[in-house]
Formats: structure tokens, sequence, C-alpha cells
């Protein structure tokens, strides 16, 4: 456990803790390398998964263009050699935007959730961040 006492009175202390990433303190940062190489066939699944998915959601003819679009994009990022977590998590952010503009309320709809969920979590992408939490 490390224990430090600051100016100004502040003082933080940092017990055991689980976690991917973790940052403490004023100004503190935490950067997160993610490394798919051996996660790509499950990332593949949950992009098929996705996209049965969205086939079945009652959304207007715009809306499922631009969410396939996004598709189409987060599959070509996973097969980049070197795939980038960021770009996969903002394109995962634009079909959720899409379908959050569509009425679709991802919290409650488990076949699309899911696979975003899982998507997510293979790059490192906060749910939160995406408006599923």
């Amino acid at each position: 456990m490390s224990h430090r006492r600051h100016s100004r009175n502040e003082s933080w202390s940092v017990g055991p803790i689980t976690g991917t990433v973790v940052a403490v303190g004023p100004g503190a940062r935490a950067i997160q390398r993610v490394e798919l190489r051996e996660h790509r066939e499950e990332l593949a699944a949950a992009l098929d998964e996705l996209r049965e998915a969205l086939s079945r959601t009652p959304v207007d003819r715009t809306t499922r263009g631009a969410c396939e679009e996004c598709v189409r994009s987060l599959e070509a990022e996973t097969r980049k050699a070197k795939l980038d977590p960021k770009a996969v998590g903002t394109l995962l952010g634009r079909v959720a935007s899409h379908l959050k503009s569509a009425g679709v309320v991802l919290r409650e709809t488990l076949a699309l959730r899911e696979p975003i969920e899982t998507i997510a979590g293979l790059v490192g992408t906060s749910l939160t961040v995406l408006g599923l939490l």
C-alpha cells in the first residue's frame, strides 16, 4: 500500500486494487495498452452477433445503413495488422449513438448490448462512454 501526504492538506492512500488501469491523485494519468492478437476470433464472433442483432432491430433505413457502415468499418479495423483500440471504441460509440438517436435503449436490448459489451471489453472501452451504463 502506498500513502503519501501533499501540501494543501491533501492526502490519499491506495490499497489493494483490482482493475485494468488505475490512476490516483491530482493530475494522475493511466494508459492501458491492449494486445488483441489472441482475441481476434472472439472479436470477429462478437461483430457477427452485432450484425445479426442489428438486422433484427426495428429502426429506419438511414439508421440501419449508418450502423451497418460502422460494423463494416469495425471489421476492417479488426483485420489490420495493428488494431487501434481507440478507433474501435470510436466506431462502437457511433453505433450506440445512431441507435440511441433512433430511440433504441441499448441497456434494455440484450441482443445488441451483449456483443457491444464484449467488443468494448476486448478493446478496453468504457461502457459509460458508450451510454450503456
